[in-house]
């Protein structure tokens, strides 16, 4: 790690950035999978503008190109049990914003306990002691602030002091949210409990302070430094990971828990409320009993803090063209995390070295101020009105979402000019208004993937319509995409899970694709516009090991041609204790290709990317 260091600096002079992409594979070929050839960019003479002659998408063959699961480097762990490989991106935008101006990292000083005790930094560490008086606690708030309540934080414990069982002669430290000396938590060590622990101290509305103290894990022991501190911030959650440097099994997870409510049954601060949320800040928090002493480097903060990758979904123009530009593929992706609170993020994949770099990150406002963390969005660009238009998945919140306080899942519709392939954006969503059916499934809809069909003058698209159990397709004269919604066909089996569908286009012709754990290759293609007329499995060996891998089918164009690209995700969870850490990217590619290229070439976009 990039360290600053400067003798003369009274506080923690600590870089905070988004670490370089954990997920990026290398370029040889692994053991067991055959490595795809490069891609190459066609020139607009070897390009052509449809496929009439090639290989059906029921009888291609498909190999497994990638598996992200594998490819992650050895410092996360990635067999041993109970490790837990953990999917990091760099952002190439800076995403925190800047906070007020100061010296080094660390602009902000909190005397927790009312007084100040010793801080010297010394090539890039920070030591804090205590050398007399009472137990004191101090916080450290760094130069930056993420733009919603979902991050993460590490830290290095490069040393700590004190005894189990004797809390006034020991030294801790730990990542947690501040707002002043009466608002705030953190995670981390507890010498004296010999465990790691969340506490909060939270004032309410009507000046009441209420604090609240949980301890993680008692399965695992505080860790022996030094240490590596991994806290995931996950708007009302939070959860707690660590690595010893001799632990051959990487990460340990320790637990999470509920934050804001300080030990109560509703929120004293709920991190949702955008006004909330920005009265808080992240911080180091440190506290010393007398003649103790902690040693601590390398703080980072960072985006997709997660422990899988969930619902890959390409970005595609309008007629459902895939958005590659120099052999990567925008994608949108939902970082996976602990009681489904993931977010919406776009990341390019490396068609050639594999490579992930989640590129931005996205939230939609429920109503005005209050930060949702919608995923499984269809980002669709239209480069004739150079807008791009956002399908989200309404499962986010959940029940602390105020417009789904229905107990439905909805389907959401944002229109924007902002280029939200970079950096991070607060958009304004609507209801879609689709058509559902309230008596199947577990309710509400989700999963919308959909396109223009230019030769009717409508939009069309597949989605999750009455819970996992059941598909529609709809067409609509809207522009706008909420409302005129009519439903064309609809395939529903209470025994399977069915979602993930995609609208793709395969030997010229579009078809409708979505899981089924029952067909060969558990996904299933069908006639366009229809998601019951000649259903057909793949011809792949399924490595996901789970039902529903979404299947989506991504024309790349090859040497002229099309080369056919395949990316879904299991629903194997990284590690029991986190009941929904899964799951990992897989891409296949299609042993057929085409001659000519599944869409016209495009020129004069204004799309930066």
């Amino acid at each position: 790690m990039a360290r600053e260091t400067a003798d003369d600096e009274s506080q923690l002079n600590r870089r905070s950035y988004l670490k370089a992409a954990s997920a990026a594979a290398t370029t040889g070929a692994l053991v067991g999978l055959t490595t795809a050839s490069s891609t190459q960019k066609a020139t607009d003479d070897e390009r052509s503008t449809g496929v009439t002659n090639g290989t059906p998408l029921e009888e291609m063959t498909w190999k497994v190109d990638r598996t992200w699961r594998n490819v992650l480097p050895d410092e996360f762990g990635l067999i041993e049990t109970p490790a837990l490989p953990l999917y990091r991106w760099e952002m190439d935008a800076q995403p925190f914003r800047s906070a007020a101006e100061g010296t080094g990292n660390m602009i902000g000083k909190h005397l927790l306990t009312g007084n100040d005790i010793d801080q010297r930094i010394s090539a890039g560490t920070m030591t804090v002691s205590n050398k007399s008086g009472n137990f004191e606690a101090i916080g450290f708030e760094p130069r930056c602030h993420p733009i919603a309540p979902f991050f993460g934080g590490m830290l290095r414990v490069e040393k700590y002091s004190g005894k189990s069982g004797m809390s006034n002669e020991a030294s801790n430290a730990g990542i947690g949210l501040i707002k002043d000396d009466d608002n705030y938590l953190w995670v981390g060590s507890d010498v004296a409990a010999n465990s790691l622990q969340l506490f909060e101290k939270l004032t309410d509305s009507s000046g009441t302070t209420h604090t609240n103290t949980v301890t993680f894990d008692t399965e695992y022991a505080l860790p022996t430094a030094p240490f590596d501190l991994y806290v995931i911030f996950q708007g009302d959650r939070v959860s707690c990971l660590a690595r010893e440097d001799d632990d051959s099994k990487g990460w340990k997870y320790y637990g999470d828990a509920d934050i804001g409510k300080a030990g109560g049954t509703n929120p004293v601060c709920d991190f949702f409320d955008k006004q909330v949320w920005e009265t808080f800040n992240p911080y180091i928090h440190t506290e010393c009993g007398k003649g103790e002493s902690v040693i601590l480097s390398d703080f980072e903060l960072f985006y997709s803090y997660q422990l899988g990758v969930r619902g890959p979904i390409p970005v595609t123009y309008k007629d459902g063209a895939p958005l590659i530009k120099d052999d990567k593929l925008y994608c949108a992706l939902t970082p996976a995390s602990v009681d489904h609170r993931g977010f919406q993020s776009i990341a390019t994949i490396d068609l050639e070295t594999f490579e992930i770099d989640m590129k931005s990150v996205l939230f939609t406002e429920a109503k005005t101020d209050y930060i949702s963390n919608y995923v499984a969005s269809h980002v669709i660009y239209d480069d004739e009105q150079d807008r791009f238009t956002i399908m989200w998945s309404g499962f986010g919140n959940g029940p602390n979402d105020p417009k789904q306080d229905d107990d439905f899942q909805r389907i959401w519709v944002t229109h924007t000019v902002e280029n939200i392939l970079h950096g991070t954006h607060y958009l304004e969503a609507v209801d879609s208004n689709l058509p559902r059916s309230s008596d199947l499934g577990n309710g509400g809809y989700h999963d919308f993937n959909g396109i223009y069909d230019e030769s009717v003058g409508k939009w069309r698209a597949i989605y999750n319509s009455g819970g996992i159990d059941e598909v529609s397709i709809a067409e609509t004269t809207d522009q706008s995409l909420t409302s005129g919604w009519k439903v064309l066909d609809t395939y529903q089996d209470s025994a399977n899970q069915i979602e993930g569908g995609r609208i793709v286009r395969v030997n010229g012709e579009y078809q409708v694709l979505y899981a089924d754990p029952k067909m060969a290759g558990q996904m299933v293609s069908c006639d366009y516009p229809t998601v019951s007329t000649n259903r057909a499995g793949f011809n792949l060996d399924v490595n996901t090991n789970d039902e529903a891998p979404h299947p989506s089918v991504i024309p790349v164009p090859y040497d002229g041609g099309t080369k056919y690209k395949l990316i879904t995700m299991d629903e194997t969870k990284i590690y029991d204790k986190a009941e929904t850490s899964h799951g990992s990217l897989w891409m296949y590619e299609a042993i057929e290709q085409a001659n000519e290229y599944e869409f016209p070439e495009r020129i004069d976009s204004t799309l930066e990317i």
